[in-house]
């Protein structure tokens, strides 16, 4: 059990190092697979959803602004930078993990062969 633990806290350590924008992409990437498998949550409004949530957790998670620049332009920077990286998550998870699921899930399909 110990080494289990030993190992788990190596790998929330490794995590917390990582800089932010590949933890933002790896959030957006989770929260729409979560919003996905969320019955009730309409499909098309994932994209939003994810690419609003790469803004807000840039950001949160950005270092703090740097001393003498201004607050708005601090803003609007970090959150071009997190639309980008939403918007990106969003087409990764569109292109290549919904293969991945797919045949994780079901093995390959017909059209596939």
């Amino acid at each position: 059990m110990s080494e289990y633990l030993a190992k788990l806290s190596d790998a929330l350590s490794s995590i917390e190092n990582l800089p932010y924008l590949p933890l933002v992409f790896l959030s957006c990437i989770v929260m729409g697979w979560l919003l996905k498998r969320w019955s009730r949550y309409p499909n098309g409004c994932i994209p939003f959803a994810v690419v609003i949530m790469g803004v807000l957790n840039t950001c949160l998670l950005s270092l703090p602004m740097p001393q003498g620049e201004l607050l708005v332009a601090w803003l609007i920077r970090k959150s071009l930078i997190g639309l980008i990286v939403g918007f990106l998550a969003w087409t990764a998870h569109a292109q290549v993990l919904k293969r991945i699921t797919g045949y994780v899930a079901g093995g390959r399909k017909k059209e596939d062969e």
